[in-house]
């Protein structure tokens, strides 16, 4: 494909466009590739620490911080070969995204989840 090239899968709905992202989510921060690197890799270095935290118990808190960390590692993989990120999933009413994009995405929502129905602890 080319870049920019859409080919439909449902019409109107889902199609799979070739997408190269400079940047971080929606292109923020478009052509600051090292910057990016940098980030993400130090990003991913204190997602690991805290998953050595997770005590047993806490399955779906550790899955999502694993989903996070395989996100965050898919789309560093990109950036350091290419120089971009491929995006590709184009829901036609979203910008284009891809499969690291979703873990990450899941994995912070689910990390949201647990955290608001964690037992709060009373301070004495």
């Amino acid at each position: 494909m080319v870049v920019r090239q859409s080919i439909p899968v449902v019409s109107n709905v889902f199609h799979l466009t070739y997408i190269r992202n400079t940047g971080a989510a929606f292109s923020l921060f478009a052509k600051h590739t090292k910057a990016l690197i940098v980030a993400s890799i130090l990003i991913i270095m204190l997602v690991v620490l805290s998953f050595n935290h997770l005590t047993k118990g806490h399955e779906l808190m550790r899955f999502a911080v694993a989903l996070v960390i395989a996100g965050a590692l898919g789309n560093l993989i990109d950036r350091l070969r290419f120089g971009y990120v491929v995006d590709f999933i184009d829901l036609r009413f979203f910008p284009v995204f891809n499969v690291a994009d979703m873990a990450i995405f899941i994995g912070i929502a689910l990390l949201l989840w647990e955290a608001a129905h964690m037992p709060q602890e009373k301070g004495y």
